[in-house]
């Protein structure tokens, strides 16, 4: 049963990308030409200065065979686009372009399209394209038998590139050339006879021919269908035989010390030559099991390198076992895959009324763009330090860095991966929150409009802060806010213009001055947590929370502190940032271990901050010894902090 040929089974068989591709060769008029008889679909497509004679052989929506003679059919085995091309043009051929006429008999005809020829009991019963040659055949025609006849010398013939090809037909009358046989008269070939002769005249611009000259690669996509032929010969008298089933060879795959993988056959093969993916030896062409990678194995040793290797282990190396398995120094389990974090690359233009953005990601060289690059498309780093490890996509940093974008309020990237961000109010609040923080974290660029005209005539407000000591247990926080332009706002002032549902307002010099309303929530939330005591002049706030804010006024590196030493001291030890300084021990200095007078340390920064805390060393380490000595300390007066 043959196949029938549908745009599904063609987006099945080789992908959606493949299939647009070929509809825009169909849309742009490059299909010259369509053909199909089944398992055989073939025709010609102009692909810019080349013509490429597709042919895939369609078994099932599973089982399809590409004999393209494009690179990528070629090297690496896809199912290109030119094949599905052609397939569409034979889709859309098939689509009644006139009105059904009367049979005479009372029976609709379908009406015959120009340019071809109904022919009685043809092959398959298909509508065959017009063809100069006169070559009539039939199932109902007499008897022929096709015989094709390669040079006795074919090895050098493969060595030049070129092969001449003979071409006979046998019959009731006798036998000599195929061109030769008696004109208006119908033959009977088999279907593989059919399919081969087709294939051929697609060669010769629909000519039966006698004797065909072809290149190597013409002669390869050929033997596909002259595999089980029992009439192929050198000269006329020794025979040849082709098959599909693949010839293995013994390979042996060595990891070397710089990471490069090296892929030799274990044994020499010296009667062994190439046409195309196929194999000459003994008589016989069969194709090589082999991946692309590796199929020129039997001539040198492949090496496979760093920035390749990734690629091979995860594509060809199963080809590879599959096709009879290889020898090999290493497992998969020998390699490592770790996710890199990419270099953000943030392009924005636009104004106040509308702001557009395009997010990139690089990973070395290689970027792509977040939103529109597929998930499964890979990228492997080689690490220079270890040769079995690699750094590959980190998808999940590139989603948080497209989901940061979209709580600022950009929709969705389109095909193009570009998002917009709509409304003055929306912009504005990205301005103040957001871009100062993208542009510390990534590389941010600006168009020309938005840098020299929209950006210019802004200006950020930001928190300025005055810490002083005011004894041993508080410290006084001044705040104020300012605009970049030194134009000064009350911590009053900026709290009405946040109740009032803005996040901007006018500056004295007609600029426009934005407010991080989330950065003063933050810092509202953060002296709300100190429990400080308001003042005139600010917040009075315990020294127990030094530590805290300071960790607080570090993440916004853009806002200026000023604070004293002391101050700064006591804050990085409370945050574990400053070494603990252990007080003088007396007669138990060469007693203690040095975890022990990290121990008496720690208890005298409790006490000297007001911390409440628990020495809970495991039973045997020695709690005891500490506390007594942490004691005496306090008995000789140095509690082991000073400020």
């Amino acid at each position: 049963m043959s196949v029938e040929l549908t745009e599904a089974l063609f987006q099945k068989a080789a992908g959606w990308d493949v299939v647009k591709r070929a509809r825009a060769y169909l849309e742009q008029g490059q299909v010259l030409s369509s053909y199909w008889a089944p398992p055989l679909l073939r025709g010609v497509v102009q692909g810019g200065e080349m013509s490429y004679r597709a042919s895939l052989v369609i078994k099932s929506d599973i089982d399809v065979e590409n004999l393209c003679t494009c690179r990528e059919a070629r090297q690496w085995g896809k199912i290109c686009a030119h094949g599905v091309a052609v397939g569409l043009h034979w889709i859309a051929s098939q689509r009644p372009t006139h009105a059904q006429t009367d049979s005479g008999d009372g029976r609709a005809r379908p009406s015959v399209r120009a340019g071809s020829s109904q022919i009685p009991g043809g092959a398959h019963g298909v509508t065959r394209p017009t063809r100069t040659s006169s070559l009539q055949r039939g199932d109902s025609g007499e008897p022929a038998e096709l015989f094709l006849i390669l040079p006795p010398n074919f090895d050098q013939a493969i060595a030049r590139g070129k092969v001449m090809l003979v071409l006979e037909a046998k019959w009731a009358g006798g036998r000599g050339p195929l061109n030769a046989l008696p004109k208006g008269r119908m033959f009977a070939f088999s279907a593989q006879d059919n399919t081969i002769i087709e294939q051929l005249e697609t060669l010769t611009n629909g000519e039966t021919p006698a004797l065909l000259q072809m290149d190597a690669k013409d002669f390869a996509a050929l033997l596909p269908v002259l595999a089980g032929h029992e009439n192929i010969t050198l000269g006329k008298a020794t025979g040849v035989t082709v098959v599909k089933t693949p010839l293995t060879l013994p390979l042996r795959a060595t990891l070397e010390a710089n990471g490069e993988i090296v892929l030799a056959l274990k044994e020499t093969i010296s009667t062994l030559a190439m046409i195309g993916d196929w194999v000459w030896r003994n008589r016989t062409l069969q194709p090589l099991g082999l991946p692309a990678v590796a199929k020129d194995v039997f001539r040198a040793p492949v090496r496979i390198t760093r920035s390749q290797v990734p690629t091979f282990l995860s594509v060809f190396w199963p080809q590879l076992q599959t096709a009879g398995g290889v020898e090999a120094n290493f497992t998969l389990d020998d390699f490592t895959l770790e996710p890199q974090s990419p270099r953000f690359l943030l392009a924005l233009k636009g104004g106040l009324i509308q702001l557009n953005a395009l997010l990139q990601c690089a990973y070395g060289s290689r970027i792509m763009t977040v939103g529109v690059t597929a998930a499964d498309e890979a990228v492997w780093l080689p690490d220079p330090e270890v040769p079995t490890r690699y750094s590959t996509r980190d998808i999940s940093a590139e989603r948080t860095a497209l989901a940061r974008l979209q709580r600022s309020g950009f929709s969705a990237p389109d095909s193009q991966g570009k998002l917009q961000l709509t409304g003055q109010n929306a912009v504005l609040n990205f301005l103040a929150r957001e871009f100062p923080k993208l542009q510390r974290e990534w590389s941010v660029t600006l168009d020309e409009q938005l840098e020299n005209r929209t950006l210019k005539n802004i200006e950020r407000v930001e928190p300025q802060f005055q810490i002083t000591s005011s004894g041993v247990q508080w410290f006084d926080l001044g705040v104020v806010f300012a605009s970049s332009g030194g134009e000064k706002f009350s911590a009053a002032e900026i709290q009405r213009l946040i109740l009032s549902g803005q996040n901007h307002t006018r500056l004295k010099n007609g600029k426009m001055a934005v407010i991080d309303s989330g950065a003063v929530e933050e810092l509202q939330e953060v002296l709300l947590d100190c429990a400080p005591q308001q003042h005139a002049q600010g917040y009075r706030i315990s020294n127990q929370q030094a530590g805290f804010l300071e960790a607080t006024l570090r993440q916004h590196g853009d806002w200026k502190v000023s604070v004293p030493s002391a101050w700064r001291d006591r804050a990085a030890k409370q945050t574990g940032e400053a070494k603990l300084e252990c007080p003088p021990l007396g007669d138990l200095e060469t007693v203690l271990r040095p975890y022990q007078k990290q121990g008496v340390a720690w208890l005298g920064f409790l006490r000297a901050n007001g911390f409440g805390g628990i020495l809970a060393d495991e039973m045997g380490l020695g709690k005891t010894l500490q506390t007594l000595a942490f004691l005496n300390s306090l008995r000789t007066g140095d509690c082991g902090l000073r400020i």
